[in-house]
């Protein structure tokens, strides 16, 4: 059985998918370790707290992949 040529562009583009996927979860964790921080610092309330977890998400995506 004969093991099919893997094309270096299709490594690169499984890299870069993967880098992305990474700095999205980095970014992601970054905000969760923040939070605790912000809301006694800042005086935010819970629910403004998840509001802002809510609009980081979108661009956080939208940022890894430009």
């Amino acid at each position: 059985m004969t093991k099919p040529a893997s094309s270096p562009r299709l490594s690169l583009i499984l890299t870069l998918l993967v880098a992305a996927q990474f700095v999205i979860v980095l970014d992601f964790s970054r905000v969760q370790i923040a939070l605790p921080t912000m809301r006694t610092e800042l005086g935010i309330s819970l629910a403004n707290s998840q509001s802002i977890v809510s609009a980081t998400r979108p661009m956080m995506s939208w940022t890894s992949m430009v």
